[in-house]
């Protein structure tokens, strides 16, 4: 068997384009398939609204990526529907897309409760890496790409979701914020299907510091294109 240390390869980070319909349907679904196979079918039952993240029996006729690389969900089906920045990684060989970070900015509502202004937030929804393409810092990458955007937006800090019974996740954010700061979290969430993993402004200025491009191991060179091809 090939390892990770064996291939070489160069992976794009850039926006999504307006070309990119089926291939990140794909990923979505592979995204959704591996995020909910933790949760009991019955707890899906009994909370059918937060099933597939949102994208339950999505389509192409259920998503439309415009310009800037934003994606609206169920444009067709909601007249509220959800929009969301996305990056995707590409790899340069194939032009296929083997991942993706799905997010958007917000208002803090707890600082709001305190009154203490509203203070943007960064949510990531989803980031997703093929199977195949995992442990080469693809993910890392596109996490970067969010803080960046994030940081220049103003935003005060991150969240991203942490399902505590993927030993993928877990072992992903505990090299990012800490072992101890990961297991704080379970011990005060036992039983819970969904973490919130947040960093401050400060930590995300760090995280970005310090996963400059060429700083993260493994053999793929990451090219950080901003703009989806023409």
């Amino acid at each position: 068997m090939e390892s990770d240390e064996d291939a070489t390869y160069e992976i794009n980070i850039r926006q999504i384009g307006t070309n990119d319909h089926i291939d990140i349907v794909k990923l979505f679904q592979s995204f959704d398939i591996e995020k909910y196979k933790f949760i009991r079918i019955s707890e899906l039952q009994n909370n059918n609204t937060k099933t597939l993240n949102g994208k339950n029996n999505l389509s192409l006729a259920g998503l439309r990526i415009d310009e800037r690389g934003g994606i609206y969900l169920n444009p067709l089906l909601d007249t509220n529907s959800a929009y969301f920045k996305c990056y995707v990684a590409e790899d340069a060989n194939s032009h296929q897309l083997i991942g993706y970070v799905l997010f958007f900015n917000t208002l803090d509502e707890r600082a709001n409760q305190v009154g203490a202004g509203d203070d943007p937030v960064a949510v990531i929804e989803d980031l997703f890496v093929s199977p195949t393409y995992r442990g080469r810092g693809i993910a890392t990458q596109l996490f970067r790409k969010v803080l960046k955007s994030s940081l220049d937006r103003g935003c005060f800090s991150c969240e991203c979701l942490l399902i505590p019974e993927s030993a993928e996740g877990l072992r992903f954010w505990k090299r990012r914020v800490g072992e101890n700061r990961i297991q704080a979290l379970l011990n005060e969430n036992r039983g819970s299907h969904e973490l919130i993993v947040e960093l401050n402004r400060m930590e995300m200025k760090a995280f970005f510091e310090k996963t400059a491009l060429g700083a993260v191991a493994g053999t793929a060179s990451v090219s950080p294109l901003g703009a989806p091809p023409s």
